[in-house]
Formats: C-alpha cells, sequence, structure tokens
C-alpha cells in the first residue's frame, strides 16, 4: 500500500478485527484505537512494535473523543461486537465532514439500518465477509465506495463516488 499522506483513523473495537486492523494501517498512518476494555488496551500500550494511540472509554459516551481533533480524522472504523453501538457512533462521525466510516456487524439484518435511518455513505460490512481484506481493499483505493478482486487478485472492481472535491475529476 502506498500512501503520500498518512490518515487520520479512529478505529472502535480492540477485538481480533480492530487490532489487526490496527496493527497493518498503523504501518502507514496515525490510529487511534478505542475499546472499554482495559487489558485490551493495556496490552496495546505495551507493544513498544505498535504506534498506535490506545485509549480506554466507552464509545457511547462520545465526549471521549473530546481530546481528539475530530475535523482531522479521515476514517472511523466500528467493529465491536455492539452492532447498535457501531451504528450509533458510525452516524455521530458521518455527520463531520471528510470522515469517511465503515461498520463491521456481526448480526446480518442490521446491514441495511445505516441507509434506512438516512446514512447511506456509512460503509457496512458483515463479520462473515472477509473484512480485513475489504477495509484494506478501501485504503489501496481511497475514493472508492466499493471494491471487490477476482481472477486470483488481478482484477479490481471499484465503485467510485466522485463530487467536484475529488481529485480524481479533471
Amino acid at each position: 500500500m502506498v500512501t503520500t499522506n498518512p490518515n487520520n483513523i479512529i478505529i472502535l473495537g480492540a477485538g481480533s478485527t480492530g487490532r489487526y486492523l490496527a496493527e497493518d494501517l498503523s504501518v502507514e498512518n496515525n490510529v487511534i484505537l478505542v475499546d472499554k476494555d482495559i487489558n485490551k488496551i493495556n496490552q496495546i500500550k505495551s507493544n513498544s512494535k505498535l504506534d498506535i494511540m490506545a485509549i480506554s472509554g466507552d464509545a457511547a459516551d462520545l465526549s471521549i473523543f473530546n481530546d481528539t481533533n475530530l475535523k482531522s480524522i479521515n476514517f472511523f472504523i466500528a467493529c465491536t461486537n455492539d452492532d447498535k453501538l457501531n451504528i450509533l457512533t458510525a452516524m455521530f462521525f458521518e455527520k463531520i465532514p471528510g470522515v469517511q466510516t465503515l461498520i463491521v456487524l456481526k448480526d446480518y439484518k442490521y446491514k441495511d439500518h445505516p441507509g434506512k435511518l438516512g446514512f447511506p455513505e456509512i460503509k457496512t460490512f458483515y463479520s462473515g465477509d472477509i473484512v480485513s481484506e475489504k477495509i484494506m481493499n478501501l485504503f489501496e483505493t481511497p475514493y472508492s465506495w466499493e471494491t471487490d478482486k477476482i481472477a486470483d487478485s488481478r482484477i479490481l472492481f471499484l465503485k467510485i463516488k466522485i463530487d467536484e472535491s475529488n481529485p480524481l475529476i479533471g
């Protein structure tokens, strides 16, 4: 993955998916990992190889983000075990200009909820899919809405949302 400017990313949930994404994305980006489990946060903080800011707190209490310059955030990824919390926090971050929001859902029945609630821009992934690969594809192609690889990853399909401020125009 080649990045010219690092992205500022908040990942909610330090379980296996969140930790994997944080470790991988922190190589070329600024990552803040948030989880209410202090043991998971301490484990991340004790790993000197990781360049991740780890915060312990309940994300439903949005005040834990007070010390974060939210206007500098590019991506918000919610991947806790609580689908309702993932949707709630994604709706909050979707209101911040310039933030792309992604959620990983455990229960497929919630997949269409963000769109039905008036937040069609929130990208949803079902945990039964190969989530980390799909999210990493979005970072490789930052203006894509949806990506899919076929033919042993030799062909990449992109669905791209373009507006007048998109650098792809011109």
